[in-house]
């Protein structure tokens, strides 16, 4: 059985295929070198949730050298992974691709903006959402008799969820020499436990994330060849981890007196003496906590 599929960047694309018989084999291209982003893959193979579908599944590593439509249209791959722009180039030119599923979307939206009052100002905007199934979740198993009292637990796939949010970063060129730069996040996190799941404290990862963030940034050219930097951070609380909220303020002053050479001076977090930005659950470890700090740099380019 040969089918034509594409995994675009969480997009999955392909010819409407007849239902996969016993043992059909199956390779799968992807889009770069075998690294992180393409666990799942090699995951569900070991574990033979390739198998269990009546699939006889290789997977292929990508390269610079490999391009995915090329060797789908050259009958190389049943699957491929690529991203969305290249699948729907591939689609123009006669490769009769479809999309069967797809894990997460997103829309952005840039506007630029030119006055002579304000210069020159820019604003980008995207919204996503991403979908999840088959999420590792934490099973208990059996109790052991103490001491000390032990309950086992094993890793298991029983978790969806879904990410959503939005990105907005403004910039405003004020003048010629001074510049200014803003963003905004926000993310919300939702995790559900599947049915037959036991695991108690996975959904504990929504508070994780910050929910909110928001950073501003100036940048000026002064006279005498100086340069000032000043840039304030808002990130939310992690009620997971038990992070409260903070605001960081760095700045940088620096002088150029010819191309290639800078003298520096540079403070960051400058509004407390230390704050904890993550906490380790799974190791137990002790909190470390950012510093404020203050230093001085020569930069000489050659």
């Amino acid at each position: 059985m040969k089918r034509i599929l594409v995994l675009a960047a969480g997009l999955t694309l392909g010819l409407p295929p007849a239902g996969a018989q016993a043992a059909d084999s199956v390779t799968i291209q992807l889009k770069w070198v075998s690294q992180a982003q393409f666990a799942g893959y090699f995951v569900a193979k070991s574990k033979g949730f390739y198998k269990e579908a009546g699939l006889d599944v290789t997977i292929k590593p990508g390269g610079p050298d490999v391009a995915p439509p090329q060797v789908i249209a050259g009958g190389g791959a049943d699957v491929v992974v690529d991203w969305m722009p290249s699948a729907l180039a591939s689609r123009e030119k006669g490769v009769p691709l479809v999309n069967i599923s797809q894990t997460f979307y997103e829309a952005g939206h840039m506007m630029y903006i030119h006055m002579p009052s304000m210069k020159q100002m820019k604003k980008d905007v995207a919204a996503f959402y991403h979908d999840y199934d088959r999420l590792r979740s934490l099973e208990p198993g059996a109790v052991l008799p103490g001491p000390p009292l032990t309950v086992t637990a094993t890793a298991g796939n029983k978790l969806h969820g879904e990410t959503y949010g939005i990105e907005f970063a403004p910039s405003w060129q004020v003048t010629d020499s001074w510049r200014l730069q803003a963003g905004y996040t926000f993310l919300q996190n939702q995790l559900h436990r599947d049915a037959g799941s036991g695991d108690t404290t996975s959904e504990l990862d929504e508070g994780r994330n910050p929910h909110h963030q928001f950073s501003l940034r100036s940048s000026a050219d002064l006279p005498h060849n100086l340069e000032v930097d000043c840039a304030v951070r808002y990130v939310e609380s992690l009620p997971g981890f038990q992070i409260p909220s903070y605001i960081v303020v760095d700045v940088r002053l620096a002088w150029r007196p010819f191309k290639n050479f800078e003298v520096a001076i540079v403070g960051q977090n400058l509004l407390d003496d230390r704050h904890p930005e993550f906490q380790s659950l799974f190791i137990p470890i002790e909190r470390t906590e950012v510093q404020h700090s203050v230093y001085g740099k020569v930069t000489w380019r050659y």
